[in-house]
């Protein structure tokens, strides 16, 4: 079963993930990856590898890693960092008490029913029923369930922390929808209003708007 929690990582063509790692910032570390990469995208694409889910698959295991790099002729150093490079495509759920601004209490009620990050409680709210159902579980009014709801769904962008997604719930981006509506310039004005030299650049909102868009649209707000 997919998880809808994530990107879609089929959707995501070997094609796109190189022109993001020509615009982005890449790490110090994994400079190698933008090494020789009409030469080592072209070996990728002559294994069969058309989109990162192929590619997480290839590289899951150090056997699958070493016996890739004698097919392929690729350096193990090379898969080993593009491996990473991939991995960090994944989202990353957090606890709901990292994000500012969450009241404690509902923390610890959402806690008591086994609601503890921002993945557990987007799987469990995806629709309006889901959340009225957990609404009388975890005994949190219905808007404040909706709000961190918001939050979580927010969080599943690649590359969004959550100090930045209060931050953009609270410049009025309060949805993935939202976010996915706006341009690179839009989002900066928006941040840069209540953040002074705000830590989200230009080039890290360009890479969250096009990671993002390959994530599930799977919430119902209505």
């Amino acid at each position: 079963m997919a998880d809808l929690y994530c990107l879609d990582l089929e959707q995501f063509s070997l094609a796109q993930f190189r022109r993001i790692l020509e615009t982005k910032d890449v790490l110090p570390g994994r400079r190698i990856l933008l090494e020789e990469m009409d030469a080592r995208f072209a070996a990728l694409a002559s294994m069969g590898i058309e989109n990162l889910a192929e590619l997480q698959a290839t590289l899951k295991s150090k056997a699958k890693r070493e016996a890739f790099a004698r097919e392929s002729a690729l350096s193990l150093d090379y898969l080993i960092t593009l491996r990473r490079e991939v991995i960090s495509y994944i989202s990353k759920p957090f606890d709901l008490d990292k994000i500012p601004g969450v009241d404690p209490e509902y923390v610890e009620k959402l806690s008591a029913v086994d609601v503890k990050h921002t993945k557990h409680l987007f799987g469990r709210a995806l629709t309006p029923a889901d959340r009225a159902a957990l609404t009388e579980q975890a005994g949190v009014p219905d808007n404040a369930l909706l709000e961190l709801v918001k939050l979580s769904d927010l969080a599943r962008i690649v590359g969004v922390g959550p100090v930045a997604v209060r931050l953009l719930y609270d410049v009025g981006v309060e949805t993935l929808k939202a976010f996915l509506s706006h341009s690179v310039d839009e989002l900066l004005e928006k941040v840069h209003t209540v953040e002074e030299g705000a830590s989200l650049g230009a080039k890290d909102i360009a890479y969250c708007l096009e990671t993002a868009r390959y994530l599930p649209k799977v919430l119902e707000y209505a």
